[in-house]
Formats: C-alpha cells, structure tokens, sequence
C-alpha cells in the first residue's frame, strides 16, 4: 500500500491448565516496511519486545537533580534522542513513579502512536493515566481551511481542552506542535 505498518501488538499464551485458558501476555513494538530486496518486492520487519509494566526508575540510575525535576510546576521537559535510546523508557519509568507517589494527585494524558508502554497492572493511589493512539483513536478533523491539521497538533489541542496536569505528546516533528 506504500505506507509502513507501524504498531505495538500483544497477546496472551493459551494455557489449558488454568482455569482462564490464558496464561502469561506479551507485547511487541513492531514496524514492518515494504521495499525491495535481492529478489524483487519484500519487507523488512522489526520486532521488539515490551515490559507489561514501566521499570522503575530506580532501576534507570537516574541522577537525583533530573528525579527532583521531573515534573515542574510550569514548563515542559523534553526527552530527546536517536530510536533506541531509551526516550520511551524513560518517559514510562517517570510517569510510573510520579503517579504511583501517593501524595499526588496527576491527571496523565499521553498521544503516543504507538502506545508502547502499558500501566495496567500497576495501582496509582490518586492518579490515573489516559493513553491515545495518536492517528487511531484520535484523529482529526479537516478544518475550516480545508486542510487536515498533523495528528500531532491536534491531539495536543485536544489535551489543552481536558485539564491535563501532565501532558505526553510522543512526537514533535512539525512546527505547529513544537509551538
């Protein structure tokens, strides 16, 4: 179709032991891309594997001064770097420890496209974490000028309008979003 298939897949083993029939689940980042090889038309496709849950960040070996200052007050944080690096790690990792605090009250709202780290099997006290596939589950609309705002733009006007405390925009490729 020309376009890449770029997307987190999951599934859960069939255990005919348990009284579910389900046993252990499994996550993958996954990025399949059409082109050419030695013998005409094929695809590449890259597999990587996902935590069911964020690390925690004392596993990172964060230094305190950037702990102390994951979440300021005003302001934004970006984490920047080359794939593989440990952005979306990192990013999870914080989220987790931050909500997981109980003397915070966060309201999480993450754009990722995809939806790489998953908080379902953790308990926040008094927070909670809204997640979007950005592209997917929200899109945008055309607007008044006819043309279709970038995924990126719109999903983070769309968190401007939900009172976020914290807002996680995957992407930033784009002027409009940057501004």
């Amino acid at each position: 179709t020309g376009h890449d298939l770029d997307i987190a897949y999951q599934f859960r083993e069939r255990d005919m032991k348990e009284h579910s029939g389900f046993g252990r689940q499994f996550r993958y980042r996954v990025n399949i891309t059409g082109g050419r090889g030695e013998n005409g038309p094929d695809a590449q496709a890259t597999l990587r594997s996902l935590p069911l849950a964020p690390i925690e960040i004392s596993r990172l070996g964060i230094e305190k001064d950037i702990l102390d200052n994951l979440r300021p007050e005003q302001g934004m944080n970006l984490i920047c770097g080359p794939t593989g690096s440990g952005k979306s790690t990192l990013l999870s990792s914080a989220v987790r420890h931050l909500c997981e605090d109980p003397r915070r009250h966060e309201k999480v709202l993450e754009f990722s496209s995809p939806i790489e780290y998953v908080y379902w099997e953790l308990e926040f006290p008094h927070s909670f974490v809204h997640q979007v596939h950005a592209g997917e589950t929200l899109r945008p609309r055309s607007s008044a000028r006819g043309a279709e705002d970038s995924i990126w733009e719109y999903c983070t006007r769309n968190s401007l309008r939900r009172k976020p405390s914290m807002i996680i925009i995957g992407e930033s490729r784009d002027t409009p979003t940057m501004k």
